[in-house]
């Protein structure tokens, strides 16, 4: 189980999951005053916030690499689209110009 679901804070105590075997899962419960009790939830409130900051400026990077690796691609698929044109178009044009030369040919 997640440490983070299972704690819980009742009455000045603080229960938190106590591994064991498959099915013997204990609790500890702690006396706490509460002033620890509220210093230790600023903290879980604090480094929460830490967590969540440092994730989203991990995703940010992840969305600028990712933007950057598509803007790279889509890049090369145009450089690929305007080389096949640029191909095409000669082999039209080559094409336009038999096609002329036979006309002026047959007048």
């Amino acid at each position: 189980m997640d440490l983070v679901q299972e704690i819980s804070i009742k009455e000045q105590q603080l229960i938190l999951p106590a591994p064991g075997g498959p099915g013997q899962e204990k609790t500890v419960v702690l006396m706490v005053s509460d002033s620890k009790l509220g210093d230790f939830a600023k903290h879980v409130d604090d480094m929460n916030v830490d967590f969540k900051e440092n994730i989203m400026k991990k995703v940010e990077m992840i969305k600028l690499k990712d933007t950057a690796d598509l803007q790279r691609r889509v890049d090369e698929v145009k450089k690929d689209e305007q080389a096949q044109c640029e191909k095409l178009n000669k082999e039209y044009q080559k094409r336009e110009d038999r096609e002329h030369h036979i006309l002026e040919k047959t007048k």
